[in-house]
């Protein structure tokens, strides 16, 4: 039951519990004393008006109690706790990879797409692009001085003309050297650009460029 409701309480029983006054003896109007009344009479009224005052003090008692409001109980809620395994702080470190700035995981699904992660070959191009580099110059040079020697040449000097036309020589393998060995260089880093597509564009799709 809802201890905010009030109990009702049958008051009609209360009536039946009070005992009537009993009437006094008509007494003779020649007598000059008067009748005392019944004292068993008396008590048994006066016990009644006492029972009356305690349940009317009960009564008020109970709705007094049954009056109070009892606060609702609360619940504390647990608080959430931050484990550290969600992919929210897994991806808030960025990672530096090949000019792109990407998430931690980012960062390891690219990896997995390299094929040369250790940058072995990547090294070994860099090596064979600078030793192209050091041919070329020495080419160059080379051609300035056969341009140099044909201008000062006297064509009728045989022996200066041999020795130009070796010259001439010399230059043409070296540059039939340097060609052959560009274009194998050029196939080996269009091989090593193909390997490395996959991993490039994932770069490009889910990283940020530097």
């Amino acid at each position: 039951m809802n201890n905010n409701d009030k109990m009702d309480f049958d008051l009609d029983f209360l009536d039946d519990n009070v005992k009537e006054k009993p009437k006094a003896t008509p007494t003779s109007s020649k007598s000059t004393s008067k009748k005392k009344g019944n004292p068993a009479a008396v008590w048994m009224w006066g016990g009644g008006i006492v029972l009356v005052l305690i349940l009317i003090g009960a009564f008020s008692g109970n709705n007094s109690s049954s009056s109070t409001t009892t606060p609702a109980p609360t619940t504390a809620t647990a608080p959430v706790l931050n484990t550290g395994n969600d992919d929210t702080s897994n991806n808030a470190q960025t990672v530096s990879v090949d000019g792109y700035m990407c998430s931690q995981s980012d960062s390891e699904e690219a990896d997995s797409l390299d094929p040369d992660i250790n940058n072995t070959e990547s090294q070994e191009i860099a090596t064979e692009r600078s030793a192209l580099d050091q041919k070329s110059t020495a080419l160059n040079t080379e051609s300035n001085q056969v341009d140099s020697d044909d201008a000062s040449l006297d064509n009728s000097d045989q022996s200066a003309v041999d020795s130009y036309n070796q010259e001439v020589n010399e230059y043409n393998e070296n540059l039939q050297q340097y060609k052959t060995d560009l274009a194998a260089f050029n196939a080996k880093v269009d091989a090593y650009n193909a390997s490395e597509q996959p991993h490039n564009n994932y770069l490009a799709e889910h990283c940020t460029k530097d």
